[in-house]
C-alpha cells in the first residue's frame, strides 16, 4: 500500500499529509485574484473603448470560453509542433 499522503507523528499514529492540498488551495487563490485584477482591467477597457475594432477585440477575448479544450490543444500544436508555424524556429520544437 502506498501511502505517499500520510505520515507519521511522534506517537506512531499515521496523520494525513496536507501540503498538496495547501499548495492547491493557495495556487487557486492566487489564479482567482490575478485574474479577477486582470479581468476587471480589461472590462472597464472594454467599456470605454468604442471604435470599430472593438467586436475584434470582444471575439479574441470570448474565442477561449467558446472552444473546448481540445480545440485549443490541437491549435497549440499546430502553431507551436516540430512542423508548425511558430515551432520550426526552435530547434527541438515544444
Amino acid at each position: 500500500m502506498d501511502l505517499v499522503f500520510l505520515s507519521l507523528d511522534l506517537d506512531g499514529m499515521l496523520i494525513p499529509n496536507l501540503s498538496p492540498l495547501w499548495i492547491s488551495l493557495k495556487v487557486s487563490l492566487l489564479a482567482t485574484a490575478i485574474t479577477f485584477g486582470l479581468g476587471t482591467i480589461v472590462a472597464y477597457r472594454m467599456y470605454r473603448y468604442r471604435r470599430k475594432e472593438r467586436s475584434l477585440i470582444e471575439a479574441m477575448l470570448i474565442i477561449p470560453l467558446i472552444l473546448p479544450p481540445t480545440v485549443v490543444g490541437f491549435v497549440l500544436l499546430v502553431l507551436l509542433g516540430n512542423n508548425g508555424i511558430l515551432g520550426e524556429f526552435w530547434p527541438s520544437g515544444i
